[in-house]
């Protein structure tokens, strides 16, 4: 949830427990419905695992958009009820990790654990870097199914990872997909393409289009901006 640490400060205390309850009533309710495993609560963070053979990936996937959808409902309750509508932010991985209970005897708790777990909470950091909504890991990209759109935002290195990861950022349903989204997805695809070998100054080219389709876009602003920051740099 975007701005919670203001939201707690300025809530009164009476209210928060009734606001934090509805928000996660109605993310936990999409979850569920896609055969999530609610894990914990964490402030406003949900961690939700899927185990689902094979589909693991798709099923998460299709959940952040219905979580996405659901936040509609819970901004017109909170709008009616004289509560904030922030937006939610997303980070999804796939790998191994470890299912079962931890702790001691005197507290357990049913939880995952694993390096695979906290890059999934890295990557719903880079979110905040981007102004994207939903980003995963290319790891998950290669478990979905061609019906869901993605663009590729970036290819960083990780702490504690060999080589880099790559960043998509999961666009929508192709059933849902405009024909200017489309064309603007197009030019960025080439501008990656050109900022991936090393073209800067082509890739700034494409970016720069994007940018002025799409004034508002997060991931836009920031390639112009490193375009332009390695250009700048000496050979």
């Amino acid at each position: 949830m975007t701005g919670y640490v203001g939201i707690a400060e300025r809530m009164p205390l009476e209210k928060l427990p009734v606001f934090m309850k509805r928000y996660f009533e109605t993310q936990g309710e999409a979850i569920q419905a896609r055969k999530g495993v609610l894990d914990k609560y964490i402030g406003d963070v949900i961690e939700a695992f899927w185990t689902e053979p094979k589909v693991h990936a798709q099923l998460a996937c299709e959940c952040a958009l219905d979580q996405l959808a659901a936040m509609r409902d819970f901004h017109a309750w909170a709008s009616s009820n004289g509560y904030p509508s922030p937006d939610i932010r997303i980070g999804v991985n796939s790998g191994l990790m470890s299912v079962g209970e931890v702790g001691t005897e005197v507290l357990r708790n049913f939880t995952v654990m694993g390096d695979e777990v906290n890059l999934a909470s890295r990557i719903e950091g880079l979110t905040k870097i981007f102004g994207a909504q939903i980003l995963l890991s290319g790891a998950t990209r290669k478990g979905l199914s061609s019906d869901m759109v993605v663009r590729h935002i970036d290819r960083v290195r990780v702490k504690g990872k060999e080589g880099s990861v790559d960043i998509f950022e999961l666009v929508c349903r192709k059933a849902d997909l405009a024909e200017q989204k489309a064309a603007f997805l197009a030019l960025y695809e080439q501008g990656m393409s050109e900022y991936l070998r090393g073209n800067f100054s082509a890739a700034s080219k494409f970016f720069e289009q994007t940018k002025a389709l799409i004034p508002a876009d997060g991931p836009s602003k920031v390639m112009v901006e490193r375009c332009m920051q390695y250009r700048q740099l000496p050979d």
